[in-house]
């Protein structure tokens, strides 16, 4: 699809793109593959969460994250840290849930 001109960038309507959903997954492979195409590693969705605070679950998503320079220290409009719940419940900052 992407080859076909899709963008990988757009957000549903709670502001999640699909790198939130790729990081909330742990499916990092898709991460990198998104990220090489360009796409921000760092948009944030309605609740002000980036894809590194829905990578909580997935602690090798997150320190790639961090190896590429996301900071995963801040706060969330939600108050979601991806270091604060990495052992926590996964969906914890989707918007979703």
């Amino acid at each position: 699809m992407h080859a076909q001109g899709v963008a990988l960038n757009v957000p549903n309507h709670f502001g999640n793109e699909p790198l939130h959903f790729a990081c909330g997954e742990g499916l990092l492979e898709t991460v990198q593959w998104i990220h090489a195409q360009g796409v921000a590693l760092n948009p944030m969705n309605d609740n002000g969460n980036q894809p590194v605070d829905f990578a909580s679950a997935h602690p090798e998503v997150v320190k790639w994250m961090q190896a590429q320079g996301v900071k995963i220290n801040k706060r969330a409009n939600s108050k979601c840290m991806a270091l604060h719940l990495m052992h926590h419940a996964p969906k914890a900052c989707s918007g979703e849930i």
